[in-house]
């Protein structure tokens, strides 16, 4: 009975410190594992304060391309310099192919869903009046908050910004592990660290929004998917009408770009809707390789791209839009 009664109580002492340390860390992050603190605005530009003062003039020497996205793309974590849209700038002013004034207008946001951007969309798309739409998209952008596309007011007298929606729980299960949680940041962090280890070992387990967006979220009659696709075909049918070039890139989760079976029913789906519904549709998983010492991720859990990422990307896009605008003239 003693000896019992001595194993609990080195296993609850063992629990109270390790709970009291997992809580020092969160505070003063000890172990050196916090991760990006990533801004959830957009980058202000000369352009876009432009753009947002109305005091923007398209002229036929322009070559405007609109970046939209959430952190992915904005550049969380790297050198704003470093960034996708900035470097694609740079590499277009330097090609010999093109005679026009580069524009690139990145309203990319931090945390932006599929509604996001393309509310994003409706707001930029008659002032700026881009020949080019590149849009990043990530496979969690069907969670948060959706609309439908006919309540959005584009050009409401001193709007100065896109609304962004409300993000929200995807279901009561999140909120209720979510709560246990909120009682134990030991349990938190086991259980949020052993998730991550096995995803990079290509495993996943049965719950939680991850599980939930690679086997769950994109089947025919997902809700949010079906409101992706007419929200991806209004985009594309406003940009054909433009004889504008509509780019829909799938940026990878870049920790795991070993696990590229973890995406399969994601990119099946993405790309053949793309496909049926004639929007030009690039995989970024296939633009990388080389995945196993981590050359482009921004660290071991963290599916951000780093600067090199960010770099082959931009001269990627710079090349398929030269060979776009190409076909076009």
């Amino acid at each position: 009975m003693r000896k019992n009664i001595k194993i609990i109580g080195t296993i609850l002492i063992f629990l109270a410190v390790g709970e009291l340390l997992i809580r020092l860390n969160k505070t003063y992050d000890i172990l050196s594992d916090a991760p990006e603190i990533i801004s959830i605005e957009m980058e202000n530009s000369e352009l876009k304060n432009a753009l947002d003062q109305n005091a923007f003039n398209v002229n036929e020497n322009q070559l405007r391309i609109l970046v939209l996205g959430d952190s992915y793309i904005n550049g969380g974590g790297v050198n704003p310099k470093d960034k996708f849209s900035r470097v694609l700038e740079k590499h277009l002013n330097t090609s010999d192919s093109v005679k026009k004034d580069i524009l690139v207008l990145d309203v990319s946001r931090p945390s932006n869903n599929t509604f996001d951007n393309y509310q994003t969309f409706k707001f930029y798309q008659n002032r700026f009046q881009p020949q080019v739409v590149f849009w990043a998209y990530n496979f969690n952008d069907v969670l948060g908050s959706f609309k439908s596309k006919d309540s959005i007011d584009t050009l409401r007298t001193g709007k100065k910004q896109p609304k962004r929606q409300k993000k929200q729980f995807r279901n009561n299960s999140k909120a209720f592990v979510n709560n246990i949680y909120s009682k134990s940041e030991l349990l938190r962090f086991i259980s949020v660290n052993t998730q991550k280890e096995l995803k990079l070992k290509g495993w996943v387990m049965p719950f939680g929004d991850f599980y939930y967006l690679t086997n769950e979220a994109y089947v025919d009659d997902g809700p949010k998917w079906k409101q992706t696709q007419d929200l991806l075909k209004d985009v594309a049918k406003t940009c054909k009408a433009d004889s504008t070039t509509f780019i829909l890139y799938k940026i990878p989760e870049f920790n795991l770009l070993g696990q590229a079976k973890l995406f399969s029913m994601v990119n099946s789906k993405l790309s053949s809707f793309c496909e049926s519904s004639n929007i030009l549709f690039i995989n970024g998983d296939d633009d990388f390789s080389d995945p196993e010492n981590g050359l482009f991720r921004l660290s071991r859990y963290d599916g951000h791209p780093n600067a090199l990422a960010h770099k082959k990307m931009a001269v990627k896009m710079k090349d398929y839009i030269l060979e776009q605008l190409q076909r076009t003239d």
